[in-house]
């Protein structure tokens, strides 16, 4: 039996509410929406960029391991909230 790599796309739904659930915790109010798909940086590590209205914007790295399950999600904020 040969292992099947899981591309990205297949865990686009995963990736985003593991995104949404870390800044849920983190502290930002407000409602999020996430515009477009995880963007690629190497074979385990998506970045997901997040807008919560009147906060600003967040990257959110998620890291994933075998059949594109979360091990490990770090939220920072990427760009300043409305003034």
């Amino acid at each position: 039996m040969s292992a099947v790599a899981v591309e990205p796309s297949d865990c686009s739904a995963r990736i985003d509410a593991a995104a949404l659930k870390a800044l849920g915790q983190s502290g930002p109010l407000g409602q999020m929406q996430i515009w477009g798909d995880p963007a690629a940086f190497g074979p385990n590590l998506r970045r997901v960029a997040v807008e919560v209205f009147g906060e600003g914007e967040y990257d959110v790295d998620v890291t994933l391991g075998q059949d594109c399950r979360v091990q490990s999600v770090t939220p920072r904020r990427a760009t300043p909230g409305a003034a």
